[in-house]
C-alpha cells in the first residue's frame, strides 16, 4: 500500500478475485493485538463492488460514488482479477498544450478564421476574400439606396446643408443593418466566444464556448466606432478653429470608442450564434491550437502579423468587387452623378 500509494488491495487466490483488504482493516487488526506476521484472512472483505475491464471510466466513477470507495478491483466475468483502479487514475490531468496569450480573428460567411499573429487556421483564404467583396458590395448597396431616397426629396429640401450628412448616416445605418441580417454576424459572435475561451484557458467544447461573451474588447468594431466619432466631431463644423475641433474630436473618440464599440457589437455586428456557427468556431480554434503545438514559439514579426491577420485578403476582395463594379458601370455608361464612388 505504501509503495503504490493506495488505501486498499485486492486479494486473489490462484488469480481469482477473493476480496479486498483495506488500510482501516489492518489498523483494526493491529488494535486487536494481531501481529504483522499474522495472515490477513480474518480482515478480508469478500465480495463488494467491482468493475469489469470492459466498462467505461464513468461507470467506475459512479460505482465509487455510490459505494463510498475510492478504489475498485478490476474483475472480469470469469472472476480473474486484473488489478486496481483509483479515482485519481480516472480523473487524470489533461495534457498541457501551448496556448497563445492573444488571439485575433475574422468572421466570414462560411466560418471563422483565427490567428495568433504568426500562424492562422480555420477557413480558406478565399473565404476572407469573399468577405471583403461582400462587405464592399453591402456598403455600395447602402450608399446607393440612401442616394436614391435622397433624390426622391423635393429640390428645395435637397439643397439644404444637412442633406449630405443625413445621406451618409443613412448609408451607414443600412450597411450595419445588412451586416446584422447576414450569417456573418453569427460567425462574428462565435469568433469572439472561441477567442475568449482560448485566452481564458478553457476547453473548446460547445457547452463551455456557449457561456463566453460575444463582445470582445479588441474587436475592430471598437476602432471603427472610434474613427466614426472622430470624423463626425471633427467634420461637424461646430467649432470655431480646426485645432479645437481636432482636440475635441480626439477626446470624444478616446472616451467613447469602447462603450460605443461594445454597443455596436451587441446590437449590430454580432448576434447570438447558432450551434452550427459555434461548432465552426470551435473547429477553427482546435485547428489553431493544433498548429501551435508544432510551430515555433518565437514572437512574430510585423510582416508576419500583417500577412496572417487576414486584412490583406479582405482588402483584396474589396478591390476585386470595386473593379468589377467599375467595369459594369463603364459598360453601361452610367453617368458620374449616379456612381457611388
Amino acid at each position: 500500500m505504501q509503495e503504490d500509494e493506495v488505501s486498499a488491495l485486492p486479494v486473489t487466490h490462484e488469480g481469482l478475485y477473493f476480496g479486498m483488504i483495506r488500510e482501516e482493516d489492518l489498523v483494526r487488526m493491529a488494535a486487536e493485538g494481531a501481529d504483522e506476521a499474522d495472515p490477513i484472512g480474518a480482515a478480508i472483505r469478500p465480495g463488494g463492488p467491482t468493475v469489469s475491464p470492459a466498462e467505461a471510466g464513468a461507470v467506475a466513477l459512479r460505482r465509487m460514488e455510490s459505494s463510498g470507495q475510492g478504489v475498485l478491483p478490476v474483475v472480469d466475468a470469469q472472476g480473474w482479477c486484473h488489478g486496481l483502479i483509483t479515482a485519481s487514475a480516472l480523473l487524470s490531468t489533461p495534457r498541457e498544450i501551448h496556448r497563445p496569450r492573444i488571439v485575433g480573428g475574422m468572421a466570414t460567411p462560411s466560418g471563422v478564421y483565427l490567428t495568433n499573429g504568426a500562424v492562422g487556421a480555420g477557413v480558406h483564404w478565399t473565404s476572407l476574400v469573399l468577405t471583403g467583396a461582400i462587405l464592399f458590395s453591402l456598403f455600395i448597396l447602402g450608399q446607393s439606396a440612401a442616394m436614391w431616397m435622397a433624390l426622391q426629396l423635393p429640390e428645395r429640401i435637397l439643397v439644404q446643408p444637412w442633406v449630405g450628412p443625413a445621406v451618409h448616416a443613412t448609408a451607414l445605418a443600412l450597411f450595419l443593418v445588412g451586416i446584422r441580417l447576414l450569417p456573418l454576424a453569427g460567425y462574428h459572435a462565435a469568433e469572439h466566444m472561441v477567442v475568449h475561451a482560448i485566452e481564458r484557458g478553457e476547453e473548446l467544447r460547445p457547452e463551455i464556448v456557449r457561456r463566453m461573451p460575444r463582445i470582445h474588447p479588441r474587436c475592430g468594431t471598437n476602432l471603427a466606432m472610434g474613427a466614426a466619432v472622430f470624423l463626425g466631431v471633427f467634420g461637424s463644423g461646430l467649432f470655431p478653429s480646426p485645432d479645437l475641433a481636432l482636440l475635441v474630436a480626439f477626446l470624444a473618440a478616446l472616451i467613447l470608442w469602447r462603450p460605443l464599440g461594445s454597443l455596436a457589437q451587441y446590437w449590430v455586428t454580432t448576434r447570438p450564434p447558432t450551434d452550427r456557427q459555434i461548432e465552426a468556431g470551435i473547429r477553427s480554434g482546435r485547428a489553431l491550437l493544433a498548429r501551435l503545438q508544432t510551430e515555433s514559439n518565437r514572437p512574430p514579426t510585423v510582416l508576419q502579423r500583417i500577412a496572417s491577420s487576414g486584412i490583406l485578403q479582405i482588402m483584396a476582395g474589396s478591390l476585386v468587387a470595386q473593379a468589377l463594379l467599375w467595369l459594369i458601370m463603364e459598360a453601361l455608361q452610367v453617368p458620374a452623378a449616379f456612381r457611388p464612388f
